[in-house]
């Protein structure tokens, strides 16, 4: 199986990613399993091992070979997607880039968004929804794969990924007791197992962007979302 976690930046993408990835270990095929992040996947795709029999991608680009393989099934893509305004605030925090690159990292997710809905094959989940009721995604994420895992090992996925205990696996810049190391990746540096940034989890809670920006970078969101048909939960407006 092929799984591509394929969400907006600072959504709970690498959540999903951990969470696919736990659940596909469930099935016993552990030492057959390839992970890793890349934003260039089609590069990765080209270089998967032939031995791998189930391979989770992290990823934020989208090319024709994502679509395609979305399209006609031969992937399960998992999007994530939260408030912009908080999505951009948490993105501006920890990769310590400016405003302008920020919203135009949410242009290019919001686009991704519109062509994973149109074409209909790719599980949505929302940022908040998986804070408030981690269980109940965790549960999507294995259905949507069309895993029959035990409730036992549900909650053991749910307990595994959640937030206290994915906060405990941020990784440390200079920590010696980490077993390798780490990977340097636009200004910070993250895990290659689980894809946690250093500084990775920051304040879960909703409005942290309205609460932040200032009138005019509010306007800017405003006026991108309306360029989508948007609204501030990334729902058409009728």
């Amino acid at each position: 199986m092929l799984v591509i976690c394929n969400g907006m930046p600072r959504s709970a993408s690498t959540w999903s990613f951990n969470v696919a990835v736990e659940l596909l270990a469930t099935e016993g095929a552990a030492r057959s399993l390839h992970t890793g992040y890349s934003n260039e996947p089609d590069a990765f795709l080209a270089a998967i091992p032939p031995e791998a029999t189930n391979v989770v991608l992290k990823c934020h680009a989208f090319t024709p070979a994502i679509a395609d393989l979305s399209k006609t099934g031969a992937a399960r893509v998992i999007y994530t997607i939260r408030n912009i305004a908080d999505a951009a605030v948490s993105f501006i925090a920890l990769f310590h880039v400016d405003f302008d690159h920020a919203i135009a990292v949410m242009d290019a997710a919001l686009h991704t968004l519109r062509l994973h809905r149109a074409n209909g094959k790719a599980l949505i989940l929302g940022y908040d929804a998986i804070v408030a009721n981690p269980a109940d995604a965790v549960s999507q994420v294995a259905g949507y794969l069309g895993l029959t895992v035990a409730p036992e090992r549900l909650r053991e996925v749910t307990d595994e990924t959640s937030l206290p205990r994915m906060r405990d696996k941020v990784p440390r810049r200079n920590d010696p007791h980490r077993p390798g190391p780490l990977v340097s990746h636009e200004g910070t540096f993250y895990d290659p197992k689980t894809l946690l940034n250093v500084g990775h989890i920051q304040d879960a809670r909703p409005g942290a962007g309205r609460r932040t920006l200032n009138r005019s970078q509010m306007a800017q969101i405003d006026a991108l979302l309306h360029r989508y048909g948007l609204n501030e939960a990334l729902q058409p407006v009728t």
